[in-house]
C-alpha cells in the first residue's frame, strides 16, 4: 500500500503517506532511502531524510548533507532572482565543502567535494534556467574547449570569454557587471565567488569542481 501510496504526483500527498516507512524496520528505512535519492521534490527528499536521521543518525551521517539546506536555492531560482541564487550558491558551496570561515575553496576541496550536493546544486540551475545556466552546462563549455591546445592562463580566459565572464580580448568582468537574466551567455551562472580568482593557476580549482561531472557516482 505505501508504495502505491507514494506514487501520487503531489508532493505535499507523498509527504504525508512516507512517515508510515518507519513501521517497515530495514525495509521501510531503504524505502526511505530510495526516495532520497531518486524524488523530484526537494520537499519530500527533505522529509525523508529527517526521518531517516531519527532512526539512525550514522546512516543519515553517510547519505550526505540534508536536502533541506538547498530549498533557500531552489526558491531563488524559482524567482529568477539569479544575483541571490548566486550567492547563496557560494554560500552552499563552502558549507558542503566546510570551509565558511575560509571563504574560498582550494583545488583538493573541488577534487573531493560531494557528488550528490553538486548533482542537487546543478540539477536546480538546469530546472529552473531552462538548461542555460549551471554546472554541467559550464562542464560543457570546458569540454569543447579543451582539445585545443593552449597554456592554463590561455584556456582559462578562452573559456570566460565563452560564458561572458571577460569581454573577447579585453578585461574580466566585475561582479556587477554579470548579467543575471536569462539573456546572458549559456554557462554564464553560476559564477559563484567560491574564490579561484584568489588562488592562482587560472581556473584550476573551477575546472576541479567541474570534473566532478565525470565521475558519475550520483
Amino acid at each position: 500500500g505505501l508504495l502505491m501510496h507514494y506514487q501520487d504526483p503531489n508532493p505535499h500527498n507523498r509527504i504525508q503517506i512516507i512517515p508510515q516507512a518507519l513501521n517497515y524496520g530495514n525495509q521501510g528505512i531503504n524505502f526511505l532511502i530510495g526516495v532520497l535519492k531518486n524524488d523530484d521534490s526537494l520537499e519530500v527528499q527533505s522529509v525523508a531524510y529527517k526521518l531517516i536521521l531519527s532512526k539512525d543518525k550514522q546512516l543519515a551521517k553517510t547519505l550526505g548533507s540534508s536536502p533541506a539546506m538547498f530549498l533557500t536555492l531552489q526558491s531563488l531560482l524559482q524567482s529568477q532572482n539569479f544575483k541571490e541564487a548566486d550567492r547563496e550558491t557560494a554560500t552552499l558551496v563552502l558549507a558542503v565543502a566546510n570551509r565558511q570561515a575560509e571563504g574560498y575553496l582550494r583545488k583538493v576541496d573541488a577534487e573531493n567535494f560531494p557528488r550528490r550536493e553538486l548533482h542537487t546544486v546543478d540539477q536546480l540551475w538546469l530546472k529552473y534556467s531552462g538548461y542555460r545556466f549551471g554546472m554541467s552546462i559550464q562542464y560543457q563549455v570546458y569540454k569543447s574547449l579543451i582539445k585545443k591546445e593552449q597554456d592554463d592562463d590561455g584556456f582559462w580566459c578562452s573559456f570566460a570569454e565563452k560564458v561572458g565572464w571577460k569581454q573577447v580580448g579585453k578585461k574580466w568582468l566585475y561582479y556587477d557587471q554579470l548579467n543575471f537574466s536569462l539573456s546572458a551567455p549559456v554557462g554564464h551562472l553560476p559564477w559563484g565567488g567560491f574564490g579561484w580568482f584568489e588562488l592562482g593557476g587560472g581556473g584550476g580549482v573551477l575546472f576541479s569542481l567541474l570534473s566532478g561531472f565525470l565521475q558519475s557516482t550520483i
